[in-house]
């Protein structure tokens, strides 16, 4: 059994730079993160609690972000949203993943607000296609 217990190198997409001291080296836009996060595969977007922490026998990178708490941004990760749209029905897989790649997470909000758009974009693709 998987104790979720990892050591990533995250990409920081939003929020603060990253001060130059806790990047990681071979990976400079990113930072060395360790602890629980069983339900975070890679490419998914998360919001991580904790702390950094020094570690003194950490020669050569001595600085990580040490999880608390986090979440899995379900409708930020594109990966987790074609699975959302895929299983609303009368949409695929295909045609789900087409639309997070036309609009990225901005189908959440065209979803929400204006269905009709969709529904539009999806008759297109289907003449498109020839359907």
């Amino acid at each position: 059994m998987e104790s979720g217990f990892k050591i990533v190198a995250l990409e920081v997409v939003k929020g603060n730079p990253i001060p130059e001291k806790y990047r990681n080296p071979d990976y400079p836009m990113s930072v060395s993160v360790v602890g629980n996060l069983m339900n975070a595969e890679e490419d998914y977007i998360v919001e991580i609690i904790g702390e950094w922490e020094y570690r003194d026998n950490g020669r050569y990178w001595p600085w990580q972000f040490k999880v608390e708490k986090y979440t899995v941004c379900d409708f930020e990760t594109p990966c987790i949203l074609v699975d959302i749209i895929a299983s609303i029905n009368g949409f695929g897989r295909t045609r789900a993943k087409r639309l997070v790649e036309t609009y990225g997470v901005g189908v959440v909000q065209m979803i929400e607000n204006e269905p009709q758009t969709l529904c539009l974009w999806g008759n297109k693709a289907r003449r498109d296609a020839g359907a």
